[in-house]
């Protein structure tokens, strides 16, 4: 299998690498690695105080910074989908997203010649939704109409 380059606009840094690589290994230090290592005296988070493990660290804290961090690194995953798709016939489709900011979108050159309507549906396509429930659940990544 060929190693394909990073689409552009990213980048993954050594860092980055060695990270993933860690994490799929199940050494990639965490407190509860401090505290067998006798360094630290407790396997919590530093930040919510929660029981620290490898999940919990990339997507599992509730801490502000880190819900703030894995949207984000949701969001850049999920703008390399649609710029993939703007470049197939049906791309130019896209007419919903929540994918992050129109200039975040722009840094990972993605842009549209149609104005693409951020953050949530018409409230006519669920109608089945009660209006009190309709912000939380009519926020879909992406949407194509053909």
């Amino acid at each position: 299998m060929q190693k394909q380059a990073p689409p552009s606009g990213t980048t993954i840094s050594f860092q980055q690498k060695c990270n993933v690589l860690k994490y799929k290994t199940g050494t990639l230090y965490t407190p509860k690695h401090a505290l067998m290592y006798n360094i630290s005296t407790h396997p919590n988070c530093l930040l919510c105080r929660r029981q620290d493990r490898q999940v919990h660290l990339l997507s599992g804290c509730q801490h502000e910074t880190m819900r703030n961090m894995a949207t984000e690194r949701h969001n850049i995953a999920a703008r390399m989908i649609a710029k993939a798709i703007s470049k197939v016939a049906y791309g130019g489709n896209m007419v919903h997203t929540d994918i992050g900011s129109t200039t975040n979108m722009a840094k990972q050159g993605l842009t549209s010649s149609q104005p693409i309507a951020n953050r949530t549906l018409p409230q006519w396509l669920l109608p089945h939704i009660h209006p009190s429930e309709f912000e939380t659940t009519s926020r879909p990544d992406l949407r194509v109409t053909s």
